[in-house]
């Protein structure tokens, strides 16, 4: 398998045939294999996981366990199986080991986007890092993120709802994603040692993934016509649904749901006073 048949949005650069001279016979082409990688590649493309990764800066909105991680780590698989690292806030994990995939760089500084390029960069839970009131982001991360894109470095970000989000990064948003659960499990289960019971937070299966075009919401307040109610949502273009089932997805063994997301640094990494605040001048 090649990597155009896992992904036709990064195609690999081929260099262009030289002509041949006199006598000379033409060389074999050899195919791009992809790089050794730790689970299977079947199946890693729908064709809401082409639309959605054909949109290089990606919002995932929704409450808690609706599934807006889940998408987001289903949209970039592709991307490990392709060899290509990953810099996020949350963990990604090697599904067989269960423990964190090689290609995977934990994010915790905002320095860390120096140098970065050729992966995504995956934001979770990013009201946490960046929303509406504050400015979690240091001014040189916010010209930079809007220029990702000549590094080939697609973004990622999940988010409790749009209206909290950081004003910028809504701003460079493209599409945004609303996503929802169903069915949660609700059968009892016994796990390490204890008796059976039923989880309190219980785990949706099916999901429904609607993504609107970002640039028909004009301000944060657009954010209420993210919706399945037609009357609500007549202003906002709709680029695609998709109706996932969980339970046996891969992407489900490549992160652990329960595990904390990790916090990004904003302090200057020499005085260590926060760049945000005004306190640090620069060096």
């Amino acid at each position: 398998m090649t990597i155009l048949e896992i992904d036709d949005n990064w195609l690999p650069v081929v260099p262009a045939p030289q002509p041949l001279t006199s006598g000379a016979a033409a060389a074999a082409v050899e195919a791009v294999v992809l790089p050794a990688i730790s689970f299977g590649t079947s199946k890693l493309l729908t064709a809401g996981i082409r639309k959605r990764r054909g949109t290089p800066l990606m919002g995932y909105t929704g409450l808690n366990g609706m599934g807006k991680t889940f998408a987001m780590i289903r949209d970039s698989l592709p991307d490990l199986a392709a060899g290509r690292g990953i810099l996020s806030t949350v963990a990604l994990l090697d599904p067989h080991t269960g423990n964190p995939h090689p290609l995977y760089t934990p994010f915790r500084h905002w320095s860390q986007l120096e140098g970065w390029r050729n992966g995504p960069l995956l934001l979770d839970e990013v009201t946490g890092v960046m929303d509406s009131r504050e400015s979690g982001m240091p001014k040189k991360v916010r010209k930079q993120l809007p220029q990702m894109r000549r590094v080939n470095s697609p973004i990622r970000w999940t988010g409790i709802n749009w209206d909290n989000s950081d004003k910028r990064l809504r701003q460079i948003t493209q599409a945004v994603t609303d996503c929802r659960g169903f069915f949660p499990k609700s059968r009892a289960v016994r796990a390490d040692g204890f008796v059976d019971a039923v989880e309190m937070w219980l785990p949706n299966r099916l999901f429904m993934l609607t993504t609107y075009d970002a640039s028909t919401l004009r301000s944060a307040e657009d954010g209420s016509q993210l919706t399945q109610n037609d009357q609500k949502k007549s202003k906002v273009r709709v680029m695609k649904r998709e109706l996932v089932w969980g339970p046996g997805s891969l992407a489900f063994e490549c992160y652990n749901t329960l595990d904390s997301v990790d916090s990004i640094d904003s302090s200057c990494p020499l005085c260590k006073l926060r760049v945000t605040e005004g306190t640090c001048k620069g060096h």
